[in-house]
């Protein structure tokens, strides 16, 4: 039977490498794979057929990293992509990072690590450091960030369509002193609908506030916005979770006037009234799921 130090001497690589490839574990190569596999059938040892399989980048596992399950567009988002992929062959795996950046970074390398098919992430970092498998599908939404493969895809809705059009509707109805609720405006869709809601104001004279802050932080903005000592006319947020923390700071004090609210909100059903702007992410969530199965077929 030979030895780790055999296949190791046979393919030219660490026995590191070669135990991490037997054992499904850290970040290798496409090539060193090769390699150590080549040289262990040559040597006579039988790898693990599933372990082969992980470590090609055919796994059949896609792993969803996303900041926060409990917040609407995410949650839907999920159940989107388990509608279209729970009737597949492929395992689905969901990792909440919280928003932390080194969280993100050790649930992104241990995904990686596993040789996934997809990984679907919705990202807090602006830079990527991880290394990234030959053959793995990075798909990322909402938040672009450096540093992933050139094949890599980025999908998001037109949050800078979103901003123009709810800033638009804002000043049809007479608004001029506004809020802006939005989380870091360095994320891809914040800064674009951010961009965009501002061009709008600033043509039309009207002044205006952006209240940017983690997503952790979104009752304290609430209540920066509904305290603040010249109150505002009109509220925009983008996402169901800053309408509720309007409304629950309101609470504290109803003798406060709550602003009108616009909002960008995710809705599976209904309809959506005229100060609603609509994004589906289980729609979003589904086309994904199709577009990953669809690179699959094509592969086979």
């Amino acid at each position: 039977m030979p030895t780790i130090k055999d296949i190791a001497k046979r393919a030219g690589v660490s026995h590191g490498t070669v135990s991490n490839v037997l054992n499904r574990r850290g970040n290798v190569s496409a090539e060193k794979i090769k390699l150590v596999e080549q040289a262990a059938k040559e040597l006579g040892y039988q790898i693990n057929s599933q372990a082969s399989q992980l470590r090609s980048g055919t796994s059949k596992l896609v792993c969803v990293i996303v900041p926060r399950i409990d917040m609407t567009k995410y949650s839907e988002l999920y159940a989107g992509i388990e509608q279209e992929l729970g009737q597949q062959e492929i395992t689905l795996e969901l990792l909440c990072t919280n928003g932390l950046e080194y969280v993100e970074q050790r649930l992104l390398s241990r995904a990686l690590s596993r040789n996934p098919t997809a990984v679907i992430l919705v990202s807090s970092l602006l830079k990527n450091k991880a290394s990234v498998p030959e053959g793995t599908r990075m798909i990322m939404l909402d938040r672009y960030v450096k540093g992933f493969p050139k094949h890599s895809v980025f999908a998001s809705f037109d949050y800078a369509k979103a901003g123009r059009e709810i800033a638009e509707k804002c000043v049809r109805d007479g608004n001029k002193n506004i809020a802006v609720l939005c989380e870091d405006i360095s994320f891809t869709g914040d800064k674009r609908f951010a961009e965009a809601v501002s061009e709008v104001f600033e043509s039309e004279g009207c002044y205006f506030e952006i209240f940017a802050a983690p997503d952790s932080m979104k009752f304290n903005r609430a209540f920066d916005v509904l305290y603040a000592a010249d109150s505002f006319d009109a509220v925009i947020a983008m996402s169901n979770e800053d309408v509720d923390s309007l409304h629950m700071a309101n609470r504290y004090n109803p003798d406060v006037r709550l602003p009108v609210i616009y909002a960008v909100v995710n809705k599976e059903f209904g309809l959506v009234d005229e100060n609603r702007y609509e994004m589906n992410y289980k729609l979003m969530g589904h086309r994904i799921a199709a577009e990953i199965l669809e690179k699959k077929k094509k592969k086979l």
